[in-house]
């Protein structure tokens, strides 16, 4: 039953005409015939969790296409795929609640928290892009305003390293073999060193009193602190069974 109304809402985006939802329905793969047989149930889960992982990457892709936009309407077609970002985690959380009763291996549960903890994650980084970088992109265009050459360079490299950080993550889940917590702590600690040094050259620029910067500060200054914020929630996940 919950299966059916995570599909039930799926159908009514359909009819709304949202064009970013995919073809394959939010939990069409969640089997719920196979709920009695956990490794089943998590390979279901798992391929969901696959498909929400691929949603979650062309969102944040585009995210920087946001600051470009030259009307909301844009902006308002880029960050529509987020509602399929909620709607497919909400189906996977529920199918895997159903599943739970029947793991008692202590294995597959890690496996379950694991892909639990990965669909999260998704939709958290969904919100970011929906809720807080789209109204950024959103106070720029009304403002009419433009971030300096350097500031919208250091951002743009920023965001193609969060990115990688992001594949890396994904490839892992997908693959089974994610990448160790050195590496992502490498790649996260790399982020943050980029963001320090864009928020120092961002006020450098101030200081010398460039117009640009003046007029795109706070929008800069939170566009990185977001950015920021996506690299830390890949960076905190739980150590799954092949990472040990």
């Amino acid at each position: 039953g919950k299966v059916a109304e995570a599909i039930r809402q799926w159908v009514e985006l359909r009819q709304q005409g949202d064009g970013s939802v995919a073809l394959s329905p939010a939990g069409s793969g969640l089997d719920p015939e196979l709920l009695e047989f956990p490794e089943q149930a998590l390979a279901c889960a798992r391929r969901e969790a696959g498909r929400l992982g691929d949603i979650t990457e062309g969102l944040l892709s585009r995210a920087m296409e946001m600051f470009d936009a030259s009307d909301r309407s844009e902006i308002e077609r880029i960050i529509a795929a987020d509602r399929e970002i909620n709607l497919r985690n909400r189906a996977i959380h529920q199918y895997l609640s159903e599943a739970r009763r029947h793991i008692s291996e202590q294995a597959l549960e890690r496996e379950l928290d694991r892909t639990l903890h990965y669909s999260s994650t998704m939709e958290n980084i969904g919100d970011i892009v929906s809720h807080d970088l789209s109204r950024l992109a959103i106070k720029r265009l009304e403002r009419n305003v433009s971030f300096s050459a350097e500031g919208q360079q250091e951002i743009q490299q920023i965001h193609q390293a969060v990115m990688a950080l992001l594949r890396a993550e994904i490839n892992g889940f997908v693959g089974g073999r994610p990448v160790t917590p050195g590496q992502v702590r490498q790649m996260a600690g790399e982020i943050r060193a980029l963001c320090e040094q864009s928020v120092d050259n961002h006020r450098r620029r101030l200081s010398e009193h460039r117009l640009s910067s003046q007029g795109t500060s706070s929008i800069h200054q939170d566009t990185v602190r977001d950015l920021m914020h996506v690299a830390g929630l890949l960076e905190h996940r739980p150590v799954s069974s092949a990472a040990t």
